[in-house]
């Protein structure tokens, strides 16, 4: 197991479970809200789908000093800037970047 950054050593285990559970349900919902992003072609369902990823990278930002490796961590930070470059230049090169960082971050959890 990776090393725990930050005061994480100071949360109990059980506590730091249960931070990772939520950690690893935000990648994934955040991977299937992108996935539905990029099939819809309304602006409003868009728009809800970019606000379920948001919400999920907040859930990440806020769970993963809890429960994660550093690397792990610097994984998530890259996903985040990924992400704020795919909103403003949403390509498939951008996309597949995005996507990448998700796999990359699923393998180490």
């Amino acid at each position: 197991m990776g090393t725990i950054d930050g005061g994480a050593n100071s949360i109990p285990p059980d506590l730091r479970t249960i931070y990772k559970h939520d950690f690893e349900r935000s990648v994934d919902l955040f991977q299937s809200s992108l996935q539905e992003y990029e099939k819809a072609k309304e602006f409003n369902k868009k728009k809800k789908f970019k606000d379920v990823m948001d919400k999920a990278l907040q859930i990440m930002n806020e769970t993963a000093s809890a429960c994660l490796s550093k690397k792990s961590i610097t994984e998530k930070d890259q996903l985040q800037k990924d992400y704020q470059n795919f909103l403003q230049h949403d390509t498939p090169n951008t996309l597949k970047r995005l996507n990448d960082d998700l796999d990359q971050l699923k393998k180490s959890l």
